[in-house]
């Protein structure tokens, strides 16, 4: 048995009941995640959370809005506020090979659509202020890696986005990419990790997709949106042009934070991106 996790094994007994580890085919999820399986056969997945914040957001998430999917994302079966740890159902599949096939963006584009619309949509009344301070403070974070080109682009979509005093917004992934869906065997998607969900601009969930992923890609962009069932709007995509300026920062700022270079190739490329207006308008 592989106690590699022997804290988040032992958390799992004592929500559970006894447990041991269990395993996927190409081996142990890393980092502070476990599969375990109860003494009837039963497998569960034990994620213990960096952040207090990410603890609610997941919790909060699976409780409301995941619901709304129904199968296609894992059941909260437990709950640990005080060792932020979170225990779902297993669900069957494997993250999808970037960027993904046709066939997954479509059935990703439905599933986006059942979780925007898992609750009305309401007005962001506190927009302004976390652009001014917690965008801003990343957009300062960033600033060592930004030349003078860029540090006007992304202000001048940060100062489009400011013109929303209080923007519509509704429940939102904000991690929604390839690595967050789990294809199973016959090909049925479902949708993982939400504890970066919360109510937000919703065309926020675009912004990975159309700039790490549909660039060149056409049809996977045309495949989603089939999914999703409607196409974006001309204000939608100018919407999502702007947020990808608060993707660029945030990757930035927390690439160089935690020494992150993945994180920091995605914001730089993101923001090659931005410069050439790739995203249809």
């Amino acid at each position: 048995m592989n106690t590699a996790r022997p804290d988040l094994l032992n958390a799992a007994s004592r929500l559970l009941g006894p447990c041991e580890t269990a395993r996927f085919a190409g081996g142990q999820v890393p980092g502070a995640v476990l599969r375990v399986r109860d003494r009837t056969g039963r497998e569960f997945i034990v994620k213990r959370h960096c952040s207090m914040e990410q603890y609610h957001r997941e919790v909060a998430a699976y409780r409301t809005w995941a619901p709304a999917l129904a199968d296609r994302a894992p059941a909260l079966v437990a709950a640990d506020p005080g060792a932020r740890v979170i225990v779902i159902t297993a669900i069957p599949g494997r993250p999808c090979p970037e960027p993904g096939s046709p066939s997954e963006h479509r059935q990703a584009g439905a599933l986006l659509r059942l979780l925007h619309e898992a609750e009305p949509a309401r007005r962001l009344t506190g927009f302004r202020q976390w652009l001014d301070h917690r965008v801003r403070s990343w957009r300062e974070r960033a600033d060592p890696l930004l030349a003078p080109a860029d540090r006007a682009l992304i202000d001048r979509h940060l100062s489009v986005l400011a013109r929303f005093d209080a923007p519509l917004g509704g429940p939102a992934h904000l991690d929604y990419q390839p690595r967050n869906w789990l294809a199973d065997r016959d090909g049925t998607l479902r949708v993982i990790d939400f504890e970066h969900a919360r109510i937000d601009v919703q065309a926020r969930d675009f912004v990975r997709l159309a700039f790490r992923y549909w660039s060149g890609r056409a049809g996977l962009r045309a495949a989603f949106l089939a999914g999703y069932g409607r196409e974006l709007t001309s204000s939608e995509w100018q919407i999502v042009e702007s947020c990808a300026a608060i993707d660029v920062v945030t990757a930035l700022g927390r690439g160089v934070a935690t020494g992150n270079h993945q994180l920091t190739s995605h914001g730089q490329a993101t923001l090659r991106l931005l410069h050439l207006h790739e995203v249809p308008a």
